[in-house]
């Protein structure tokens, strides 16, 4: 619980520095000719945590909440350092990408996943040919 302003402002400056980092690592791609392209949303403000534009979008449809936590969320790293010592059990030559599935009571599953592995995913069909990037091969 927030009992003062000051603890406020901490809270959203430890949220803030994960929505920065996010935002850095999208700009950073190389396929990102423009960082201002994409945008962190002022801490406090209704809707996404990073703001992509739409040319951007077109290749990385997708809508970006940051929930940054002290505790909470160790059984989510735990399940995904298994699925990640698992793929690289596996010996196989192919490019596989640990994934984690999580599901809490009352809710839909949600599907977790590095950053430079769903980059890959994202990324990985594109063709020179914008007509091209969203379809499926």
């Amino acid at each position: 619980m927030i009992r003062t302003t000051e603890e406020s402002h901490e809270r959203k400056a430890k949220g803030e520095s994960l929505q920065l980092w996010v935002r850095d690592y999208l700009r950073n791609l190389p396929n990102i000719h423009d960082p201002e392209m994409i945008q962190s949303q002022k801490m406090s403000t209704h809707g996404e945590d990073i703001l992509i534009e739409d040319e951007v979008r077109k290749h990385l449809p997708v809508s970006i909440e940051c929930k940054k936590s002290k505790t909470g969320f160790a059984k989510t790293y735990a399940a995904m350092e298994q699925a990640i010592r698992q793929a690289a059990a596996m010996g196989s030559v192919l490019d596989i990408i640990p994934l984690v599935y999580i599901q809490q009571d009352g809710h839909e599953p949600l599907m977790v996943i590095r950053p430079d592995d769903g980059v890959k995913l994202f990324f990985g069909n594109m063709t020179e040919e914008e007509d091209d990037a969203n379809e499926i091969h």
